[in-house]
């Protein structure tokens, strides 16, 4: 059964299975336009009208997979982005939740592995990787990742983190 729906919010194209209405079973989401929104495919499973199970995404960012559970990301999930930047962990209940990979192209070409609690890295725990291999641990606070001995290695906002 296909269904297409079209507004101001991005075009949606379900081809799967449907039980009075409601999107039940397994198919593919066609995702596209919508103010700010690019395009995507989805292939997964639907169960009584929410996403459940097992889903993959590919779209013009990049492609990523991992499971849902009655309509909220649950369990690890692997996200790969254009450019060669990958991030992966687990959610818990469409929260990010335990130790999180990065594989970003940081200008010192490092990864940072970080631990997520309901869905925030503040406070917690992390380990820098520089490019050389040494490991730096420390922790995220306000907006940067600085180990124990106070040097900042990344920020998403460095005029809020200044460097030492």
């Amino acid at each position: 059964w296909n269904w297409h729906y079209h507004s101001d919010r991005p075009a949606k194209e379900w081809s799967g299975g449907c039980d009075g209405g409601i999107a039940d079973g397994e198919g593919e989401l066609y995702v596209s336009g919508g103010s700010g929104h690019g395009w995507s495919q989805d292939k997964g499973n639907f169960a009584n009208g929410k996403r459940h199970g097992r889903w993959s995404f590919s779209g013009g960012d990049g492609t990523h997979d991992g499971s849902y559970k009655d309509g909220k990301k649950h369990g690890r999930w692997t996200y790969r982005w254009r450019g060669g930047n990958r991030e992966d962990g687990p959610f818990v209940d469409g929260k990010k939740h335990g130790w999180w990979f990065t594989r970003y192209r940081f200008p010192d070409n490092g990864r940072l592995e970080l631990k997520y609690r309901n869905d925030s890295p503040e406070g917690q725990p992390g380990v820098y990787i520089d490019e050389s291999g040494e490991r730096h641990s420390g922790q995220w606070s306000g907006s940067c990742f600085r180990d124990s001995k106070g040097h900042a290695w990344i920020a998403s906002d460095w005029d809020k983190c200044p460097n030492d």
